[in-house]
């Protein structure tokens, strides 16, 4: 049991890291602070937390957790893929208005702030933290 806690342990630590990383992207968006350089290297690390999502999901089903801790990877995985739909529709629709891209930056903060919580809620509940 205590190398799937660890893994468990490993997956929201870095879960809480992509949250505060998502929180800070939406931020300096929002306030006109982000550059080319570092919206590349956010969208790099964004597709590889993706893949490492699928790879946690199976994880924990393997090791037969909760199914609780499916909630994040999961949540990831939905998240991504719908982000990335809405974001296609609109910018082939032609639809990119700055509401638009604030109503998304807004979705963001909510959905990483979301993510740090819960993670903080898994590690406090599995006596992680």
């Amino acid at each position: 049991m205590a190398g799937k806690k660890r893994f468990l342990g490993t997956y929201l630590l870095i879960a809480l890291v992509f949250g505060v990383i998502g929180l800070l992207n939406s931020l300096s968006s929002l306030f006109g602070f982000s550059t080319l350089i570092y919206e590349a290297a956010v969208s790099v690390l964004a597709l590889v937390f993706f893949f490492f999502n699928i790879f946690a999901w199976a994880h924990f089903i393997q090791d037969r957790l909760e199914r609780i801790t499916w909630v994040l990877p999961i949540y990831h995985l939905a998240g991504y893929v719908a982000f990335f739909i809405i974001g296609l529709v609109l910018s082939w629709k032609g639809m990119l208005a700055t509401w638009t891209v604030f109503s998304l930056n807004l979705a963001g903060m909510l959905t990483s702030t979301f993510e740090i919580l819960f993670s903080f809620y898994l590690l406090k509940r599995f006596e992680l933290f």
